[in-house]
């Protein structure tokens, strides 16, 4: 008998309740020889309100579940991370094991605490705080409730006190070198009753009052979905969407459950290709997932708006994206609608600075409806940025897409398109001439002009020269219904100018670090940024803000001076935020103190910086 050997595939584990089972065992190709396969490990009848102690410790079985598979291991001192243990015994079973890397963790978790939820809620509605009611993707149903309701505070507290311990495991996790974490959201229940009925009878679950209504349900799961969304925001952890997948105005599509709650094999496939593409290097074949890569790199500090933004662990290309979000200029409370975008999108920061964002991947479907979600026509926009979208359409698809846009916008919105620029390969739906016939049509004040990464002003305002058209990378346009001054969108791409030293406005504080880390090795961070400026601070342009450090060895000497890590995010005025980062340790062991500050690229190094003391063994 002959046997093929296939690659050895990449691990992912999945944690918490039964929705994991949909995963268990199943192995994915995302290209040819790049192989994923799942670990289910199940954490019977444990609700995320009991993931960690009082004092951030986490349950046994939490830790019992990640050291048998390895991804924990014993130390002297408690557990420890297995890729990052100077345990021999451990260090010797990794070699021999062949596992390289560090391993993404995914929890599944919520489901068990949102019948703790319904039932202190005890009245048949219940009021949605206002960041889940304003967010796009809230079913319309969900943002209204019945006179007598449960107030929005009361319901806040009820969420947030089952999604803290989360929040206190993730930071535990971190702190022992796993930073590759995730939350698989929670998929929509079943709008039958009798379904619903029998599947909590069966698990002995008494029926909290409200449960039977369909409605109920649904505004429970999406509150929960929202809380753990933010709280991988905050925690910078990766949210997998499993709700818009399996959903269609807000009622579960049909085939994707095998009882009330479950997923089918087929629906599970969609919720790996998303986590493998958040997480691995690709999607799998014909998944058709939206993802991101999971390694951020630094962005080239010294290009012109070559900008770095990024969710946690998941590097977004700026010099594509920052051109249409600079020209965008969104503000908090703003509405953005967000169209294409392939793997990489601003929704992420859209969030963390106040703006209710939603994105859609396909541009045909705008076609048929402007609403994000498929809710209704009444939906508008401040903002509507297609990029890389305009291109897969027909010419007569994209009149039906200018026009659509044009209805979706208010009265002062406008759209920011940006599509790929080849002379040599353009069809004729990509030139500017027909770009901007296109949107005279539906706008009526339009900007049209050639571009580059590098010089995002281009032809702004002037005709091209022969020279421009063969240079250029990018189409970009600005189209509104009220007049717009073209001298503004020139000011919104320049790049920051050097800022002031501001003594004082800028604290970095709260870092947590390992208690030891390895000679050389890559390491996780977390500090927290206090923007106290009435400055935005980014990671962009001729002169972006970065963090720096740098270390002491034990006997007093700095080393390497020259270490930077662009802001993940940027800091949003008057505002504080926590940021993951990764360093390098020193190769000499021994007790080293670790300096993190701020600077500007070619400006200054400002006031802000904390200092810690890390063993590198």
């Amino acid at each position: 008998m002959s046997i093929t050997e296939f690659s050895r595939p990449t691990p992912i584990y999945v944690v918490g309740d039964s929705h994991g089972f949909a995963f268990s065992d199943r192995v994915y190709e995302a290209a040819p020889g790049e192989l994923y396969t799942f670990r289910a490990l199940y954490l019977p009848q444990l609700p995320t309100r009991e993931f960690t102690d009082a004092h951030g410790v986490p349950h046994r079985l939490i830790v019992r579940a990640l050291e048998s598979v390895r991804v924990l291991v014993p130390g002297p001192n408690g557990p420890e991370a297995a890729h990052r243990t100077a345990e021999p015994l451990w260090r010797w079973v990794r070699e021999i094991d062949g596992r390289a890397g560090e391993p993404a963790v995914v929890f599944s978790t919520g489901s068990l605490d949102l019948i703790e939820i319904g039932t202190a809620i005890a009245k048949p509605d219940f009021v949605l705080p206002a960041f889940v009611t304003s967010d796009l993707a809230t079913p319309e149903d969900c943002r209204r409730s019945l006179p007598g309701a449960v107030d929005a505070g009361t319901v806040e507290r009820l969420y947030e006190a089952a999604v803290a311990p989360l929040g206190a495991l993730f930071r535990y996790l971190r702190r022992l070198g796993l930073t590759r974490l995730g939350v698989l959201g929670i998929g929509p229940v079943t709008p039958d009753q009798a379904v619903y009925k029998r599947m909590l009878d069966a698990l002995a679950i008494p029926i909290p009052p409200g449960h039977l209504e369909p409605s109920f349900r649904r505004k429970l799961v999406v509150g929960m979905n929202a809380f753990l969304r933010r709280l991988c925001d905050r925690e910078q952890a990766i949210f997998i969407d499993r709700w818009a997948r399996s959903t269609h105005a807000g009622e579960p599509l049909p085939e994707t459950r095998v009882d009330g709650v479950h997923y089918t094999p087929d629906a599970a496939s969609a919720s790996a290709a998303d986590i493998i593409a958040a997480f691995g290097a690709r999607t799998p074949q014909g998944a058709g997932a939206r993802g991101h890569t999971d390694r951020a790199e630094p962005a080239d500090a010294g290009a012109p708006h070559s900008a770095y933004v990024s969710t946690p662990e998941r590097a977004i290309d700026g010099s594509r994206l920052a051109v249409p979000y600079q020209l965008a200029a969104p503000v908090r409370g703003m509405r953005v609608l967000e169209i294409g975008g392939g793997e990489e999108t601003l929704d992420a920061l859209f969030r963390a600075e106040g703006v209710a964002a939603a994105t859609l991947a396909n541009p045909e479907a705008f076609v048929v409806s402007p609403n994000a979600r498929g809710g209704g026509a009444a939906e508008r926009f401040d903002r509507i940025i297609a990029h890389d979208a305009t291109e897969r359409l027909t010419l007569s698809a994209l009149e039906q897409f200018y026009a659509r846009a044009a209805s979706a916008l208010v009265p002062d919105g406008a759209l920011v398109v940006r599509a790929p620029w080849n002379p040599a390969h353009i069809r004729v739906q990509g030139r500017p001439s027909t770009l901007m016939r296109q949107l005279r049509a539906a706008f009526a004040h339009v900007a049209v002009w050639l571009a580059t990464p590098g010089d995002p002003l281009g032809t702004l305002g002037r005709e091209a020269e022969p020279a421009e058209l063969d240079a250029a990378g990018m189409v970009l346009a600005y189209a509104a219904h009220r007049v717009f001054d073209v001298a503004e969108l020139r000011e919104r791409l320049r790049p920051p100018a050097p800022l002031p030293e501001m003594p004082g406005a800028l604290v970095i504080r709260d870092p947590v670090v390992p208690d030891a880390v390895a000679a050389g090795a890559e390491f996780a961070v977390e500090i927290v940024l206090e923007n106290g400026s009435d400055r935005r601070l980014a990671s962009w342009g001729p002169n972006p803000i970065l963090f720096g450090y740098f270390w002491t060895d034990p006997h007093g000497e700095i080393h390497d001076e020259s270490a930077r890590v662009p802001l993940p995010l940027p800091a949003v005025p008057r505002g504080e935020r926590r940021y993951g980062l990764r360093l390098k340790a020193p190769g000499e062991p021994g007790r080293h103190g670790l300096r993190i500050a701020l600077l500007q690229q070619h400006v200054r190094w400002f006031d802000a910086g904390v200092d810690v003391a890390v063993n590198v063994a």
